[in-house]
């Protein structure tokens, strides 16, 4: 490797995920989708908050931000 560089790991607490929010909402018309988009708008806020936490610690230098394409 010619140009080694430092590898930083930053690790979150848990996403805890409470199902029966979803089935509060809605009731009669819960499926598979919703428990996934409920989840992943759950695990994308802690990823978002994750990153703005620890941004100028690991990447002070960086030139672009954070960008989650969906």
């Amino acid at each position: 490797m010619p140009y080694p560089k430092p590898l930083n790991c930053v690790v979150g607490a848990p996403v805890e995920f409470d199902s029966s929010k979803v089935l509060k909402e809605h009731p009669e018309d819960a499926n598979l989708d919703m428990f996934v988009e409920a989840y992943h708008e759950q695990y994308v806020a802690a990823f978002k908050q994750l990153w703005d936490t620890h941004k100028d610690k690991y990447a002070a230098d960086r030139r672009k931000s954070l960008d989650i394409v969906e």
